[in-house]
């Protein structure tokens, strides 16, 4: 039997300044193929937990556990491979400064060498890809990251975390600045 893909246990949280403890003995588990919602006021801690999860905060007590494995004990490469979070916030997962196309290739470095070369097949592979996400995105490669819409921003993080599906996908209002459809 496999381990849980996370395991949390006795997870506690607060910062300095604060009246009350952010997270307060946080214990649950998530199981391969299992989708898991947080649900809560505003400033109940969802987005708190989900960043020491995803390894952005790191002054918390508790433990955790990433496929069986202590969350600490993860090399940043395999943390990386592992597990993608997405937050309302585009600019915490694509490179304002990069084109479309170097953001798409910074993303799949993730699992792979980035080419020194890209070929017309390369290219075609990412154009028919972001195709699914937005019809404007394929012809935007070449474009700047702040010359996309916040929309087109957001659904370019979208279709870059799901490129290669990770073991873990933690998702922050991720679709908060997306169009319906």
């Amino acid at each position: 039997m496999a381990p849980d893909i996370l395991e949390v246990k006795n997870l506690s949280l607060s910062y300095d300044g604060c009246d009350r403890k952010i997270l307060d003995n946080i214990s649950f588990s998530v199981k391969h193929g299992e989708f898991c919602a947080l649900l809560g006021n505003n400033g109940a801690g969802k987005s708190s937990l989900l960043n020491i999860i995803g390894g952005i905060q790191k002054n918390y007590s508790g433990n955790l556990r990433l496929l069986g494995q202590k969350l600490s004990s993860h090399s940043n490469s395999k943390f990386a491979s592992d597990v993608v979070m997405l937050t309302q916030n585009s600019n915490k997962t694509l490179f304002d400064e990069l084109t479309v196309l170097e953001n798409c290739l910074l993303w799949d470095s993730r699992y792979q060498t980035i080419p020194l070369f890209v070929s017309d097949f390369l290219l075609n592979e990412y154009r028919n890809y972001l195709k699914i996400f937005h019809p404007r995105l394929p012809l935007k490669l070449k474009q700047s990251i702040l010359s996309l819409s916040g929309g087109e921003r957001q659904v370019l993080s979208v279709a870059l975390a799901l490129h290669k599906i990770p073991k873990l996908f933690l998702l922050d209002e991720h679709t908060s600045a997306l169009d319906v459809k």
